[in-house]
């Protein structure tokens, strides 16, 4: 970086006692921690997650997570990849890679499979109205595990809320149009995206 100063320079870790030393020393902070690679990344994934943002700042931030790892692929369900994608997005990180090597996921984990296919489409189908969006107060009464965000955009409101927790848990809100009192439920590591529109 002092050499080329005006190149961005990514730097990856899996090791969370290097992030402090190497996010001053990069544009973009890559890493994998907090068991991201194991069998239940959802559990940590708050804490690595605060990891990186306290070393990097208001840098971008990459957080890797294990496809093939661990077991071929065979611990990673669609439905967990699906809630920490928009965890991370929930919590301002720039993007999220899925590790394939390490003996590669197996043809026939087809959901997992479809899913990593269609999940760069699913997510542009609401991403642009959430990153437009302000951020908005609705008084969310969660259950421990759930982070819940909401913004309100051109077009009305959008939602996005992760379970964090292997057990099914809810939330209350006060929804933005009518004042309304609403309860959402959410599987073990569930998450759900709400869009409002009235037009």
């Amino acid at each position: 970086k002092a050499k080329f100063p005006d190149r961005i320079i990514s730097l990856q870790t899996d090791s969370p006692s290097a992030v402090a030393e190497l996010a001053p020393a990069c544009d973009v902070l890559e890493f994998a921690g907090g068991g991201s690679y194991g069998a239940n990344p959802l559990l940590r994934i708050r804490s690595a997650l605060d990891l990186a943002r306290k070393a990097s700042g208001e840098k971008p931030i990459v957080f890797w997570l294990g496809g093939a790892l661990p077991e071929k692929g065979a611990r990673r369900s669609a439905d967990e990849a699906n809630a920490a994608i928009r965890y991370c997005i929930l919590r301002g990180v720039s993007g999220t890679v899925f590790h394939m090597g390490h003996g590669g996921v197996p043809e026939n984990r087809t959901r997992l499979w479809s899913f990593l296919r269609g999940a760069e489409r699913a997510v542009n189908a609401w991403y642009p109205a959430w990153t437009s969006g302000a951020a908005v107060d609705v008084a969310v009464a969660c259950e421990e595990g759930v982070e819940v965000g909401v913004r309100k955009t051109s077009a009305g409101w959008i939602m996005l809320a992760v379970n964090l927790d292997p057990h099914r848990r809810s939330f209350t809100f006060a929804d933005p149009s009518t004042g309304a009192r609403r309860t959402i439920r959410l599987t073990g590591f569930g998450s759900v995206v709400v869009a409002n529109d009235p037009q």
